[in-house]
């Protein structure tokens, strides 16, 4: 197992580039890596019988417009290195800056593919991955796990993930000042859509199938997934569909929204008819404005009636690119034949609030009769019911924010299926990391769905290390877990005999769920009307 050591992502891509040294690497005397798109030829990396591509245009846009299709280029272009992240929020000890950094771009949607052959007749299962981080920060490369090389590998596949716009970038809505900017709250979805089309134009010559193409996403990323599910334009370009940790159910209303917008345009001094002075903003005093209202417009939509979790830099729904709320009572009808995984960590996070591992069952009564009251014993009992080997720190530590919302999503997809639609399969990571007190955190089950627990971790929630230990139970879990998602995209069941209980799947009478931990099993989930298990 590799000795794994707290990097950040400059070093990362650093390493990385060092690692071209023992790759095979196209140059001008040679095209064994080379391989045609619509826009041009691209040469990349062949190493271990995997060919990478990095950083490849997939689309073009000025500020706030819809993408096209990326220019088309003379030669041969190289796709060595990941390209731009879009510009996005920095933190630090003296507060918040939006400075853009080296390696981040307005220009910044490219994307990466991973694939074991090229320009030849194969027709392997495309996954497409959507990186987490809101709708406001992130990018396809920022985790080390992210890369891959492994699961294109393990899965004879073609892995692609994408960077696309963010934040004020993507999501300002300025669609009452003109038509010309009626697209402009959506842009960083239909950025994603134009990758898609770039999939289904491109993928075959990459060894891909473009008829069988699966998305899958983790927090915002997950929300991503679940929103392209309700759009007309995405649906037709992919066929199944995986929500780790992120079921962002519904989205921002045009009203809010444009509320923003009217605030970053007061307190930028732009008036309506000078509209397009918006172009010529630095990203840094944009942003920043934005930041500044979305709290006083939040508060007035709490007022109204309006909550939702990612308030403010968020889709619109705006009655034609997302024609209604993604998940809302029901599943969209749009995408009734795409079959789902929806998932999330057992601790999600509220693994923030750890506690002692020796919290004794008084202590966490007292915790918990502040949110349940008299109704406390009631939710133990459930919670029991639910998780009988618990320890009394998970009646605290539960995650019910990302839970409650995926047994919702879950639950109207099921019902879709009991009328004709595709099913979905519902799980639960609960892996803990030894020594870490984060517990199953979100974020965790990434290194086993992209079948990378021997790559530096560190990186997947902030500045802990997860240790992930080479025990037999945690490899096979990883072995496990990454093949239950090859076999999904493969076939839309996730599946595998003899290694995994049988996973049924998920229905409003039975709520089969399977429990990803150090021994994987298949349990029933109860669900209540006050709480969700």
């Amino acid at each position: 197992m590799l000795q794994k050591r707290p990097i950040n992502n400059f070093l990362y891509l650093v390493l990385i580039s060092a690692l071209f040294a023992r790759c095979e690497v196209a140059d001008k005397g040679s095209n064994k890596t080379n391989v045609k798109t619509i826009s041009g030829e691209l040469s990349g990396v062949f190493t271990d019988d995997i060919y990478t591509y990095k950083g490849i245009p997939y689309a073009q846009a000025e500020r706030f417009m819809p993408p096209a299709p990326p220019a088309q280029w003379i030669g041969v272009k190289e796709a060595l290195d990941y390209g731009p992240a879009c510009p996005q929020l920095k933190q630090s000890m003296t507060g918040i800056s939006a400075e853009i950094l080296p390696g981040e771009s307005e220009d910044c949607q490219t994307l990466n593919v991973w694939t074991p052959e090229i320009n030849g007749n194969g027709k392997r299962p495309v996954i497409v991955w959507l990186h987490g981080g809101g709708y406001r920060t992130g990018s396809s490369f920022e985790q080390p796990c992210y890369d891959g090389e492994n699961l294109a590998r393990k899965g004879d596949m073609v892995v692609v993930s994408v960077t696309h716009r963010l934040n004020v970038l993507g999501f300002l809505n300025l669609a009452e000042y003109g038509d010309k900017y009626s697209a402009s709250g959506n842009v960083g979805l239909l950025d994603i859509v134009e990758a898609l089309r770039w999939v289904n134009r491109n993928i075959q010559n990459f060894g891909g199938d473009p008829d069988n193409v699966t998305i899958f996403g983790q927090s915002g990323g997950g929300g991503k997934v679940t929103n392209l599910m309700a759009m007309p334009d995405a649906v037709p370009l992919f066929h199944k569909a995986i929500v780790e940790s992120g079921s962002l159910n519904t989205s921002m209303a045009p009203r809010y929204s444009g509320l923003i917008a009217d605030s970053v345009l007061n307190r930028l001094n732009i008036s309506p008819e000078n509209i397009d002075e918006i172009q010529n903003v630095p990203f840094e005093e944009l942003l920043m404005a934005g930041e500044a209202v979305i709290p006083k417009i939040k508060k007035i939509a709490a007022q109204e009636g309006f909550v939702i979790y990612q308030f403010g830099w968020c889709p619109t729904v705006d009655g034609t690119i997302i024609p209604e709320q993604p998940f809302d009572g029901r599943a969209p009808e749009i995408s009734k034949n795409i079959p789902m995984i929806i998932g999330t960590a057992q601790n999600e996070f509220n693994s923030f609030y750890s506690q002692a591992k020796d919290t004794t069952l008084e202590s966490v009564r007292e915790v918990l009769v502040k949110s349940y009251g008299d109704r406390t014993d009631e939710y133990i009992k459930d919670f029991a019911k639910a998780y009988p080997d618990y320890k009394p720190m998970d009646l605290i530590q539960q995650d019910l924010i990302f839970r409650t919302a995926a047994v919702d999503e879950g639950l109207w997809k099921a019902e879709q299926a009991e009328e004709g639609g595709a099913p979905v399969y519902m799980y639960m990571f609960n892996w803990e990391s030894k020594n870490n007190p984060l517990r199953a955190f979100h974020c965790l089950e990434l290194p086993f769905v992209f079948y990378n627990t021997d790559m530096d971790t560190s990186l997947v929630m902030g500045p802990f290390n997860v240790d992930i230990d080479d025990s037999e139970k945690t490899q096979q879990l990883a072995e496990n877990m990454s093949q239950a998602w090859i076999n999904f995209a493969r076939t839309g069941d996730p599946n595998v005999p003899g290694k995994l209980p049988e996973w049924d799947p998920y229905t409003p009478e039975k709520g089969a769920t399977m429990i990803f931990d150090g021994i994987v099993k298949w349990c029933i989930i109860t669900t209540n009307s006050s709480w969700i298990l």
